[in-house]
Parts: C-alpha cells; sequence; structure tokens
C-alpha cells in the first residue's frame, strides 16, 4: 500500500490511494463473509488500483469491483460443481 500512496500522492490523486485502499478492505469483508476470501481479495488487490487510474469515478470503480467479484465467485462455485459432478458420475460408473 506505501507503493500506492506514493504513486497517488505524485499525480495528486490522495483521495483515490484512500477510496482504493477502503474499497479493498470492503470488498475483503463481503468476500470473507462469502468464504472466497483468497480468489477474489487477490483479484480486488491488483484490480481496483488499475481501474483506479484508468477510470476517475469512484461509482464505476465499485460496481465494477462488485461485478468481478460476482463473477470469480460464480467461476470458482462452477468449477467445484462440475467437479462434484464428475466425481458423482465416476463413482456411479465404477458402482455399476
Amino acid at each position: 500500500f506505501t507503493a500506492l500512496y506514493h504513486a497517488y500522492q505524485a499525480s495528486g490523486q490522495m483521495k483515490w490511494a484512500w477510496w482504493t485502499v477502503m474499497t479493498i478492505l470492503a470488498c475483503m469483508i463481503v468476500v470473507f463473509i462469502i468464504r472466497y476470501f483468497i480468489i477474489v481479495a487477490v483479484a480486488t488487490l491488483f484490480l481496483v488500483p488499475l481501474m483506479a487510474f484508468f477510470v476517475k469515478a469512484f461509482l464505476t470503480i465499485v460496481v465494477a469491483t462488485f461485478l468481478l467479484t460476482i463473477v470469480f465467485i460464480i467461476i470458482y462455485k462452477g468449477k467445484t460443481s462440475i467437479s462434484k459432478w464428475m466425481r458423482a458420475r465416476r463413482s456411479q460408473q465404477e458402482g455399476a
């Protein structure tokens, strides 16, 4: 976060550094509750600062972050349910 802080300070956008940190923390709390902490926290850490540089609207950053969070959760849940289904199919075939 220190590197981020200095990068924003240099570009005269201190408020964005603060909002970025707050957004990341908010997303981490939400994600922790949903229990997909690592995947989305890592994604958020990389994507939010990038979006803050390219997009100057805070609301856009928040909306995009939460959409990304939802997408990652759907992908993760999809992968686990597919692997469960595959295991179930395999055990059925072995049992038959």
